[in-house]
């Protein structure tokens, strides 16, 4: 559905010259311009479709000389028990030209010939197939041959592989009966009756293959509006939730700015009561504003808008603002948190972006286990650096795992949030290149890994290794 998704998601941009026009014009000016540009629009999407439908096609052409070429050869064995020897070389002969043929045209449509043509192509490939038949029919008793049900083999499988209107079946099936006919054709007194039966049921056969591309055409056209459609509310889903994140950001920095200048008693002293009102209204509005960054990071990495620095990182430059960080949630709590990442591992990411994704799943941790330890790890393999963060918590069903890295999916723990630093996690990976895995166990805890490419260590690290990180096990018992 990638494909898809990305060829719909294109018809977005028609919308912007909609709005500019409603900004300059007026009136039948206006309605005029809405309606070409609503063409524009309907034009745009039916030029998707086909361009789709022409790279289905070009995938149906490879598929069938593959399977055309396999049967060819398969049926040598029924040439040698079905007629006089000189009769089965003749065909076998027949056969490998024809699958050399195939093969040939297999070469072809790896190309861009059958994106640009791809009626034609599929046609050529109709016809190819039921030449071949023909001559088999010529050669083995015309109308008697046995191999006259292999056009509608061809029919069938054309109408069922390549994905064109009917019209485009009714042409080949046009074409085959008239190719059987001329090929068949009662030459002998007696075998009209058998030529007859054999294209009254080749065309049936063409009826079905019309009509099953009639309806196979209505069925994809309706798949591709409600795709569309699909993709059109996910976008204006993430323009709602970009526009309402980024009016809500103002007023709560307002609101914190403003408490935090109470709280340092800037317009008065407090007393032990205000104070605690205060720290309450600083700690709920940082809440709500982190919870509001969420959603426009969210909204800003499904609309491909969201910037990124890539560079070499040293992860061990990010643990120290990683392990104060703990430090505090973890303050008060039977939990140890322990980091153990080499100074020489460095990671090609975005370094802000990385440490968010560190901070969430340390801070995911840290709220779904109340006792024993939690591990920050790093290790190289292959080219490929691995940062795990493993905990001791309560641990997560199958299911809920599969679900965990969803957008505003929450477990039904007390601890649960919004369900969006996973979410967030998992697609900042995708834009880095890097990938995300989970596993867990019901009461023994969970263990996340992010993948990143490695980079190669700076030519200054060695001038800087009191800083690039921690080079032994470091523990911070953070007990009550």
């Amino acid at each position: 559905m990638g494909r898809d998704a990305r060829h719909c998601d294109d018809a977005k941009g028609l919308g912007a010259p909609i709005t500019r026009l409603e900004r300059g014009r007026s009136g039948a000016g206006l309605t005029l311009a809405l309606i070409h540009a609503v063409q524009l629009k309907q034009q745009y999407s039916l030029d998707l479709y086909e361009r789709e439908r022409a790279e289905q096609i070009r995938d149906a052409l490879q598929l069938a000389t593959v399977v055309a070429s396999i049967l060819l050869l398969v049926f040598i064995l029924l040439d040698h028990k079905l007629f006089e020897p000189a009769v089965a070389s003749f065909l076998l002969k027949l056969r490998l030209s024809y699958v050399a043929l195939l093969l040939a045209l297999r070469w072809v449509a790896q190309g861009e010939f059958p994106l640009r043509y791809p009626h034609l192509s599929g046609i050529a490939l109709a016809v190819l197939m039921g030449g071949m038949i023909d001559l088999f029919i010529l050669y083995t008793g015309q109308a008697e041959s046995p191999y006259y049900a292999g056009n509608n083999i061809v029919l069938l499988g054309i109408a069922v592989l390549f994905p064109w209107r009917a019209i485009w079946s009714f042409v080949v099936s046009a074409l085959l009966l008239g190719m059987y006919a001329a090929s068949a054709w009662p030459t002998q007194a007696g075998q009209e009756p058998e030529f007859i039966n054999a294209v009254t049921f080749l065309g049936s056969m063409a009826v079905v293959a019309v009509v099953s591309s009639h309806v196979s055409e209505r069925l994809r056209w309706t798949e591709f509006e409600n795709r569309c459609d699909r993709d059109k509310m996910a976008h204006a889903k993430d323009e709602f939730l970009a526009s309402v994140s980024h009016d809500l950001r103002t007023p709560l920095n307002v609101v914190l700015g403003y408490s935090e200048l109470l709280a340092d008693e800037e317009f008065g002293p407090l007393n032990d009561a205000q104070h605690d009102t205060i720290q309450r209204i600083v700690t709920n509005a940082r809440g709500q504003l982190t919870l509001v960054n969420d959603l426009l990071d969210l909204a800003r990495i499904e609309q491909g808008k969201i910037s990124l620095d890539i560079k070499s990182v040293r992860v061990g430059d990010l643990v120290q603002g990683l392990s104060d960080m703990m430090t505090v949630f973890l303050l008060d709590r039977p939990v140890v948190f322990v980091a153990n990442v080499d100074a020489s591992i460095v990671v090609r990411s975005d370094p802000e972006r990385l440490k968010q994704i560190l901070t969430n799943l340390l801070t995911n941790a840290a709220k779904f286990t109340d006792s024993g330890e939690i591990r920050l790890e790093a290790f190289e393999q292959q080219g490929t650096v691995t940062v795990q963060v493993a905990d001791t918590g309560h641990g997560m069903e199958e299911a809920a795992l599969k679900s965990a890295f969803s957008p505003f999916w929450s477990g039904d723990h007390q601890n649960s949030g919004w369900g969006l630093g996973l979410s967030i996690v998992s697609k900042l990976l995708e834009t880095m290149d890097g990938s995300l895995e989970a596993d867990s166990d019901i009461g023994r805890g969970t263990t996340v890994r992010v993948r990143l490419p490695a980079a190669e260590v700076p030519t200054t690290a060695a001038l800087n290794d009191d800083k690039a990180g921690i080079s032994e096990p470091n523990k911070f018992a953070l007990s009550a």
